[in-house]
């Protein structure tokens, strides 16, 4: 009779795993076609075999953008990281809409099944004060022999700073399948400046940060139009953390993009790139410290915060509106998506 039982629940295992192959596999061969934008990282895992691990724009969800249940994960409290314990592998669904070119644009985090409009099915991987990590079952895109390490070299030599788009199978019921991914035509990558070592105040420390160098390269077949407005504010300075959301803001954060003049057009054919150099010493690039509660903080330039390890941050591209395209030239060769730069640190030598 125990015998009985142990292949009785062997096959139910088997019988369970077949159904969801099978449920992937109707997914992969009916689903509708979606781009999503990724950040590949950590390229390979030797448990797993050769595979590039993926990670999208809304794998990480602020909290301004969750709703329903999901809004009232953000409690504080003395129990509040037991609590937040246990949402783990909770059940979510990601609102999204397509663009012109079937990318996702990510719209909220919930925990009510929409009954309209598209969404992805994900499970809680952590929360914390800021945001909630989420999975979505197309984190791991697996490759031939060696195809890990060749994605890594290229993301890192050739094709740096070049988004990877993912293709997914979505379905109904928002499960998504990888299909196969593809990379974007415009790349971003930056240079970190430093001041003379005659300007460390303290043995030890490392020299100020007190500029950047971002290019951007057309890494496509065809031409690609950017914009590059006076001043360098076609790029906007936008906070990072490995852990948590940083305490340092922009000054110009919440201000909108300045609007594009025709003249601030530039035609990039493949191959050809745009260099633009910032300033950080300049106060349009100082920051505000929000973790000061005692007082308000006062801008301050990066080579001020030197000493902070954990205060990241990236340079984002921002291209003009559907609207603003209306009426600059070249607007069909356009990238209508922002391009964010690999994080940097002021404290580090480092670019993640």
């Amino acid at each position: 009779m125990r015998r009985y039982w142990i292949l009785l629940a062997i096959a139910a295992q088997v019988g369970l795993l077949a159904i969801l192959a099978g449920e992937r596999e109707w997914v992969l061969r009916t689903g509708r076609t979606v781009i999503l934008r990724t950040a590949p990282v950590d390229p390979q895992d030797p448990m797993r075999g050769e595979y590039v691990r993926l990670q999208y724009d809304f794998s990480r969800v602020p909290k301004a953008l969750c709703r329903d249940g999901v809004a009232g994960w953000f409690q504080k409290g003395e129990n509040a990281w037991r609590f937040r314990r246990t949402l783990r592998d909770r059940l979510v669904f990601a609102q999204v809409k397509l663009d012109r070119d079937n990318v996702a644009e990510f719209i909220a985090l919930t925990d009510r099944r929409p009954t309209e409009g598209l969404y992805l099915r994900g499970r809680v991987d952590l929360v914390d004060d800021a945001e909630v990590r989420v999975r979505y079952g197309v984190e791991a895109l697996f490759t031939q022999q060696g195809g890990a390490k060749e994605f890594e070299a290229k993301m890192r030599g050739g094709m740096a700073g070049v988004p990877v788009d993912a293709e997914v199978a979505l379905g109904g019921n928002g499960i998504t399948v990888l299909r196969g991914y593809r990379w974007e035509p415009l790349g971003i990558t930056v240079v970190v400046e430093r001041g003379p070592a005659e300007d460390v105040p303290e043995r030890g420390r490392r020299r100020p940060i007190i500029g950047l160098t971002v290019e951007l390269k057309n890494h496509g077949t065809t031409p690609v139009a950017i914009v590059d407005r006076p001043g360098a504010r076609s790029f906007r300075l936008r906070r990072e953390s490995r852990w948590e959301i940083g305490d340092y803001l922009w000054v110009h954060d919440a201000d909108p993009v300045p609007p594009s003049a025709p003249a601030d057009v530039v035609v990039l054919q493949p191959g050809e790139s745009r260099k633009v150099a910032i300033d950080l010493t300049s106060p349009d690039w100082f920051v505000l410290n929000q973790g000061k509660k005692k007082r308000p903080s006062l801008p301050e330039s990066l080579t001020k915060i030197d000493h902070a390890f954990n205060v990241w941050f990236r340079l984002e591209y921002v291209p003009p509106t559907a609207a603003e395209c209306a009426g600059l030239p070249h607007a069909e060769l356009m990238e209508p998506r922002p391009v964010r730069s690999r994080m940097f640190s002021p404290a580090t030598d480092q670019i993640d």
